[in-house]
């Protein structure tokens, strides 16, 4: 497997601020084995004249109420998915994953955004990363399937971006992005603490 873009960082010890499964297996997968921690932040409803913005802020607010040290490399990120002008979170049922993802189905092209911040060295930075996908038209297709397997469960928009993607198209962004763990803005910040402490 080839380096990872973390791969300078990959012997810190770090911390996930996640519930996600899939964070921790994106990270696993670029060789960093994290110890996780709960969020204590509650998901809210963000505001879409201020959404990228307001993500950035709720992944901070994870962060900060985390216990990480300053030889720790600390990271929360928070995703959702920006179908027009409808914002769509987590589903907190399988009715409300159903409707979710039948906007997304009827719009066809959406946004996926995730706000990053990380603790390293005492600092805290902050980024955000932006992908866009467009579903087939067969996305509907074992729609009810995949309400019954609960893979809509924890997920921005209820759609399983990691195992469902036969089903898209990605038009900008990465795979990790999508996935919730944009590994490139990660590595972007580590270099810029990196280049603050130099």
């Amino acid at each position: 497997m080839a380096d990872s873009p973390l791969t300078p960082w990959k012997d810190r010890p770090w911390v996930l601020v996640s519930s996600s499964p899939t964070r921790l297996k994106v990270l696993r997968e670029q060789g960093i084995d994290a110890t996780v921690v709960h969020p204590l932040t509650e998901e809210m409803t963000l505001p879409y004249h201020a959404i990228e913005q307001s993500l950035v802020e709720l992944a901070k607010a994870k962060l900060l109420n985390a216990d990480i040290t300053d030889e720790q490399i600390g990271l929360a990120c928070d995703t959702l998915v920006l179908c027009g002008d409808t914002v769509l979170g987590k589903p907190g049922n399988v009715e409300e994953a159903r409707h979710m993802l039948q906007i997304q189905h009827e719009v066809g092209r959406q946004e996926i955004l995730t706000g990053v911040a990380l603790r390293v060295g005492g600092k805290t930075l902050t980024g955000l990363a932006r992908a866009t996908v467009t579903l087939h038209k067969e996305s509907l297709i074992g729609l009810d399937e995949h309400l019954a397997s609960g893979g809509w469960e924890g997920i921005a928009g209820g759609y399983d971006y990691q195992r469902d993607d036969d089903r898209y198209e990605l038009t900008e962004g990465t795979l990790e992005d999508i996935w919730g763990l944009p590994v490139g803005i990660i590595a972007q910040l580590l270099n810029s603490a990196e280049q603050q402490r130099g």
